[in-house]
């Protein structure tokens, strides 16, 4: 009897892991050419479909971009930003959200990783 309560215990933990990986705060580069700019998503991943979704460009002062979330699951991610004339894609492998960054009908590649955003060195902000 342990051992199916046990077995059952473990059966039922899968999913719950598999359902928080999209949650939180994922970064990547996206290299557009000569430009270099950290990309920042903040998903809240919700069985009931109220994910929600923010963005963030932290070199250009960019905070809390609301985001067009059209699908967030526990593995893949679409969303928009009409006002950019920007969308992403991507899928949950290995750790790291592989997708595409398409803004103005330009494709960019853009992999992301789960973390917080880097702080932008501004010399002129004495501390």
């Amino acid at each position: 009897m342990k051992k199916i309560i046990s077995l059952m215990l473990a059966v039922l933990m899968v999913p719950i892991s598999y359902a928080q990986e999209m949650n939180g705060t994922w970064k990547g580069i996206l290299n557009a050419g000569n430009q270099e700019l950290e990309i920042v998503f903040h998903f809240n991943y919700q069985e009931n479909g109220n994910s929600t979704a923010k963005m963030d460009v932290p070199a250009q002062g960019a905070l809390g971009i609301p985001v067009n979330l059209k699908f967030l699951s526990t593995d893949s991610v679409s969303l928009e930003v009409m006002a950019l004339l920007m969308a992403y894609t991507g899928k949950l492998t290995d750790g790291t959200i592989k997708g595409t960054f398409n803004q103005f009908g330009m494709p960019f590649p853009l992999d992301l990783k789960s973390g917080e955003a880097a702080i932008p060195n501004r010399p002129q902000e004495p501390k």
